[in-house]
């Protein structure tokens, strides 16, 4: 709070800033000097009092000037400078009225002091000076006229005009009286103010008042005397510093308030009052700006961090001043570029025909809709589902709104059977050969092995396999020694899968007992970690051991296991491909066969000593199945139907001429039956021969007779 004093008498000017409040002063017009003749006959140290008082002016929004004219007291009379008018104590000064002398030893009258307002253009305060002292001090011998400046409440009038009319006080002609105090012609003493009196009296004081119109105030019951030299007292407090303006920009616009998507950027605008007094001004993210950059703008890009899809970010401008501080915020509200996830749970997003996967997504930044393709429709911004495609298909997420749009694809694998294709002839002749002809892909063979761990060493073995490889890593969390006492997962097996595709694995466990503890008990005390083995990637598992029980603590720990074995199916680990089989007859198939992996075509002849013996077969039936990812399988039939040639060609037997038809035998053997030697032909397998009369026959000469049955 700045205050000014000054007890010279003069002109003095302040000025007072805008916006400065509490805005006070006290003025002051001068004393009387005092009556003291050299003889010592009487002695009056001071003469009549000057006015004095305490106003106040209301908050201005400009810039003023306030100019007091300050008085000087009355000169002392001594009765030593001769007998003419103005021989006594010589009259106070002042810029706009001064003292009377006073006549030998009367003293001079005081100077006016007063106060002009540059904000109303007028005096606003004028207060009298004293009457100089006289022989009879205080008496003035005017009836309710005294030697003290008069005037400024108590009934005091106050001038509606252009101001005071501004009085010097008048001299003394004679007689030891006093001079007169300056002041205005108007006032409490009427006409009287300021002049001299009669013979050895006092001086009248001037007369005093102020402007009680508009924002000035006097400060009640605060007239009163001064005996000395005029003063001023002037106190205000400074005014804080002023925004005049502080924006955002967008478009032509200003505004307090933006929305804004991330990376756009706006100007913010400022303007301060430049006339108030400022120490500092600082502007968030563009910092500390010099005082005399009164105004300015700035481009900025508003980030709000990350964690929202809505965020907002606050501008605030900061005045610092000797009249306060001030500040002003204005917020700029981001909306945040989306972006998007989407993932699956199936091991290298792929499944076999028949599983179910389950589609999760996430959304960062702001979206308002959400959409699943193809044909899953709208969808929450992030959430799961779970499907069973049936062939590879693609997914889309695709988020949209105010801030943009995002997108993510994802494509889910469907293993499918594999696709079969046999071909068999229809019929062929017995004894030929069958050529097959076959076509199919994505035959995958599925491979089952078994692999012992030791892990009782410095470190991990396993016994070779023949169709995948196998890589184990034993983890220990640091720190961490002994055999038992850890935390649950913190002693690990990792193990890596390579020469298959969608492995799945088991643990058994060989070496069930704890070695060297007395927290455990050694029988049966270990056992898989429940959620193991765990598949962590499309190749990857982790295995984990703990104790069952223990015996000083109800907690599961972790521990070491000598030895264990993995049991492990994969998708490509065996060359082989689809498998031929063939049956006779319905007599059960049988695999005549293993074809080559991958996608094959080709012929497959299945030869004659396949296909017959002395009966048959009269129907074969051949089958391929081809083994494909996620162990599907994929079948196609064929039959062929055998012709077999069961009838001979046309035989005549002569009859027996010498043999009645029932005799037994018909013939012996050595009996020439005929003169001709009969020969059955043009038959496949045997037979049994029938003839509409009693025949015997012997067949390749086996020496054997057999009798024909009759038709």
């Amino acid at each position: 709070m700045p205050t000014f004093s000054n007890y010279s008498p003069g002109t003095h000017s302040y000025t007072i800033p805008a916006g400065a409040t509490e805005v006070s002063f006290s003025v002051a017009g001068a004393g009387g000097g005092g009556s003291k003749p050299v003889g010592g006959e009487w002695y009056h140290d001071d003469g009549g009092g000057g006015r004095a008082g305490n106003f106040t002016i209301g908050t201005r929004s400009y810039q003023y000037t306030l100019t007091f004219y300050i008085g000087g007291k009355g000169g002392d009379g001594f009765n030593n400078a001769g007998g003419g008018t103005g021989s006594g104590g010589g009259g106070g000064s002042s810029p706009v009225a001064g003292g009377g002398s006073g006549h030998r030893s009367g003293g001079g009258g005081g100077g006016a002091s007063a106060v002009y307002d540059s904000g109303v253009n007028r005096y606003i305060a004028w207060c009298g000076g004293g009457g100089g002292a006289g022989r009879f001090h205080a008496d003035t011998g005017v009836s309710g006229v005294g030697a003290q400046g008069a005037g400024i409440g108590g009934g005091a009038i106050s001038n509606q005009g252009s101001g005071p009319s501004w009085r010097g006080g008048g001299s003394a002609p004679r007689g030891h009286r006093g001079g007169g105090g300056g002041g205005s012609t108007l006032g409490v003493f009427g006409g009287n103010g300021g002049q001299s009196t009669s013979s050895g009296y006092s001086g009248i004081g001037g007369n005093s008042g102020w402007w009680d119109q508009g924002d000035i105030g006097w400060i009640t019951n605060s007239g009163y005397s001064n005996k000395n030299n005029g003063w001023v007292i002037l106190t205000y407090t400074l005014p804080p510093p002023a925004i005049t303006y502080f924006h955002f920009v967008q478009n032509g616009a200003n505004s307090n308030t933006v929305t804004l998507i991330e990376g756009d950027t706006v100007e913010i605008a400022y303007a301060v009052d430049g006339s108030r007094n400022m120490s500092s001004i600082n502007l968030t993210d563009i910092g500390s700006i010099s005082t005399t950059t009164t105004s300015n703008s700035y481009t900025v890009a508003p980030s709000g961090g990350s964690g929202g899809n809505i965020v907002t970010k606050t501008y605030t401008l900061t005045v610092v001043g000797s009249g306060g501080t001030v500040s002003e915020s204005i917020t700029a509200t981001i909306y945040e570029i989306p972006t998007v996830t989407l993932q699956s749970n199936a091991p290298g997003n792929t499944i076999t025909l028949g599983q179910q996967v389950e589609l999760s997504w996430t959304t960062d930044g702001y979206a308002s809709t959400a959409q699943l393709s193809p044909n899953l429709g709208a969808q929450n911004l992030s959430g799961n589902i779970t499907l069973s495609p049936t062939e590879t298909t693609t997914y889309t997420f695709a988020v949209g709104g105010l801030a943009g749009s995002a997108s993510a694809e994802l494509t889910i694998t469907v293993n499918q059977p594999p696709a079969v294709d046999l071909i068999a002839p229809f019929t062929t002749d017995y004894g030929n050969d069958i050529v097959l002809q076959y076509d199919y892909s994505n035959a995958v063979n599925t491979s089952t092995e078994t692999t012992n761990v030791d892990n009782s060493g410095p470190s991990v073995t396993t016994t070779p396999l023949t169709y995948v490889s196998v890589s184990i890593t034993r983890y220990i969390q640091p720190g961490l020694s002994g055999t038992e006492g850890h935390p649950l997962e913190s002693l690990k097996y990792i193990v890596d899968i390579s020469g298959g595709t969608n492995p799945t694995m088991t643990v058994g466990i060989l070496d069930t007992q704890m070695r060297a503890s007395g927290l455990i008990d050694p029988n049966a005390s270990i056992a898989l970690t429940s959620g193991y083995p765990k598949l962590v990637s499309a190749n990857r598992y982790e295995v984990a051991f703990d104790m069952i029980s223990s015996v000083n603590s109800s907690q599961r720990q972790a521990t070491f296991v000598r030895s264990f074995f993995l049991t492990i199916t994969a998708d490509g680990g065996s060359p082989d491909g689809g498998a031929l089989e063939m049956q006779k007859d319905g007599g059960g198939y049988v695999q005549i066969a293993t074809l080559g992996g991958g996608t094959a075509a080709g012929t497959f002849t299945v030869t004659a000593d396949q296909l017959y013996d002395e009966f048959g077969a009269r129907t074969v039936d051949f089958r391929l199945t081809v083994t494909g990812q996620g162990s599907l399988q994929g079948t196609d039939s064929a039959t062929t139907i055998i012709n077999i040639d069961e009838m001979p060609d046309q035989l005549s037997i002569p009859a027996s001429e010498d043999k009645f038809l029932d005799e037994e035998p018909v013939i012996t053997p050595d009996v020439q039956v005929t003169s001709e030697n009969l020969v059955i032909d043009d038959i496949d397998i045997p037979v049994e021969i029938k003839s509409d009369t009693p025949i015997q026959v012997e067949i390749d000469g086996d020496g054997t007779w057999r009798n024909i049955r009759s038709i």
